[in-house]
């Protein structure tokens, strides 16, 4: 995940490890990739993120918001959307 790092090191976040953050909160590595690339849409919108990003991925909030919470919260997944040009996570995962 070193693309990934490095764009969290863009956006001023600490790079980690996708499957480390899926195992703790109880989601698979492609949910939590599924998850982090919706926060990452949603997180400029209006509207609760979470719920917009639970929603769009099927995954449950409350794991959501754990996966959220665990990379640093809304404004880390907004800086992120916003380093990578407003675009979302898109291409980082393949």
């Amino acid at each position: 995940m070193s693309l990934l790092n490095d764009a969290l090191g863009a956006a001023g976040g600490s790079g980690f490890d996708i499957g480390a953050l899926a195992a703790k909160v109880g989601l698979s590595e492609q949910q939590a990739k599924m998850v982090l690339q919706a926060l990452a849409k949603f997180a400029n919108q209006p509207g609760d993120t979470a719920e917009q990003a639970s929603a769009e991925t099927g995954v449950e909030k409350s794991k959501v918001e754990q996966l959220l919470s665990a990379v640093g919260g809304e404004g880390a997944v907004a800086k992120l959307g916003g380093a990578l040009g407003g675009g979302g996570l898109g291409g980082l995962f393949g």
